[in-house]
C-alpha cells in the first residue's frame, strides 16, 4: 500500500486541517437579519451558509426549530450533534468552491443585487443567519466555543408591526395561526386552523395582538441572557435603526469584532457606499417610521402598556443595544 501510494504520489493520510468555528447572525424575526446577512455575505471572508438551515438544525443538529422552536442550552448538547453540524459545515465549504455553487452565487448577485461571488477561501468564515437560534446561543456556544455572534435588534414598534403584516399574509394565504407558548424560552410555532380550538386563545395570532410585544420582551430577554455566556470579544450588537441610518459605523463595528483582513478594505468601502434594495419585506416606506401606518391606536396602546408592564426588562434590553434609546423612546 505504501509503495503504490508513493509511486502514485498519493498521501497515505489526509492532510490535517483545522475547522474555523462559524459566525452566527441572530436576532428576532423581522429585525433585519436577512438584510444584514445579504450585506455581510458580499465580503470575501463571509460565506453565507444556505438560508437559515431550519431543517438541518432540527434533523441533525439537535436544535428543535421546525415544529416547535424550543430554547436549548449546553445541557441539551450531545457530541453527535456537534459532529453532525461540523461535518455539514465543512462539506458546505468544500462544495461552495465548485463551479455550480459559484454560478448560483453569480445568479443571486445578478438578479437580486446581493450576496458575494468570489471568496478568500483560505480565510473564509461560514455565516449562518437564523432568528430561531436566538434562544439557543448557549447551545451554540457549547458546540463552538470560539464562534462569533452578530446580533441585531429592532425597535418593538417596528418589529411588531412587521411581524403583524407578515403573519396576516400567511394567515390569509393558508389559514395558519401563530402561537407564542406561555413559557420562558420558546419562540413562535405554526398552528393549523383545525387545531386552534386546542390552544389557549391568549397565545394565538390572529386574535391577540398582545403576543407581539410580549414576544419582543421575552425573546430578546432570553437571547441576551444567553449572550452573557459569550466572551465580549466574540460578539457585537447593533440596532436595526443604526444599520439603516449609520451603515458605515454598524458594518465597521462588525468587521472589527471579526478581525477581518485589511486586504479587503476596498471591498468594505464598496459595501458601505452601495445603494441597497430591501428584500423580504412586507411593507413599503421609511423603515424607521412605517410602523405608524400599520399599527392602529389600540395596538399602539397595547404595545405601550406591555413595555410599561415589563419596564425593567425593556430597560435591560436597551442597555445592551447601542443608541437604542435614540430610536425606541417615543
Amino acid at each position: 500500500m505504501a509503495f503504490f501510494a508513493k509511486l502514485l504520489n498519493v498521501p497515505t493520510e489526509p492532510k490535517p486541517e483545522t475547522f474555523r468555528d462559524p459566525v452566527f447572525l441572530v436576532g428576532l424575526m423581522r429585525s433585519g437579519t436577512t438584510l444584514l446577512m445579504n450585506t455581510l455575505s458580499e465580503h470575501p471572508q463571509l460565506l453565507k451558509v444556505g438560508f437559515e438551515l431550519n431543517p438541518i438544525w432540527t434533523k441533525i443538529g439537535g436544535a428543535s426549530i421546525n415544529n416547535a422552536c424550543l430554547e436549548c442550552t449546553e445541557e441539551d448538547l450531545k457530541m453527535e450533534y456537534a459532529n453532525n453540524m461540523t461535518a455539514y459545515f465543512k462539506n458546505y465549504l468544500v462544495e461552495s468552491k465548485g463551479f455550480l455553487r459559484h454560478l448560483a452565487r453569480f445568479s443571486q448577485r445578478r438578479f437580486y443585487g446581493s450576496g458575494g461571488v468570489n471568496y478568500d477561501w483560505d480565510n473564509v468564515y461560514l455565516l449562518n443567519k437564523n432568528p430561531h437560534l436566538s434562544n439557543k446561543v448557549r447551545y451554540l456556544n457549547a458546540m463552538y466555543p470560539k464562534a462569533k455572534y452578530i446580533v441585531i435588534v429592532r425597535s418593538p414598534h417596528g418589529q411588531c408591526a412587521s411581524l403583524k403584516m407578515m403573519f396576516m399574509k400567511s394567515h390569509e394565504k393558508d389559514g395558519r395561526y401563530l402561537r407564542l407558548p406561555n413559557d420562558n424560552g420558546s419562540c413562535w410555532s405554526n398552528v393549523e386552523a383545525t387545531k386552534v380550538k386546542e390552544i389557549n386563545s391568549e397565545e394565538l395570532f390572529p386574535g391577540n395582538f398582545g403576543v407581539f410585544p410580549k414576544a419582543w420582551i421575552k425573546l430578546n430577554k432570553v437571547m441576551f441572557d444567553h449572550l452573557k455566556h459569550v466572551p465580549e470579544d466574540q460578539k457585537v450588537v447593533i440596532a436595526y435603526e443604526d444599520l439603516m441610518g449609520k451603515r458605515a459605523d454598524s458594518l465597521n463595528r462588525i468587521f472589527k469584532m471579526l478581525d477581518l483582513r485589511d486586504a479587503h478594505a476596498s471591498k468594505v468601502n464598496q459595501m458601505i457606499e452601495k445603494e441597497r434594495k430591501i428584500h423580504n419585506t412586507t411593507t413599503k416606506g421609511d423603515p424607521l417610521q412605517k410602523w405608524k401606518k400599520h399599527l392602529d391606536e389600540k395596538e399602539q396602546q397595547i404595545l405601550s402598556d406591555t413595555l410599561k408592564e415589563h419596564r425593567e426588562d425593556f430597560e435591560t434590553i436597551m442597555d445592551q443595544v447601542p443608541n437604542s434609546r435614540d430610536y425606541w423612546i417615543h
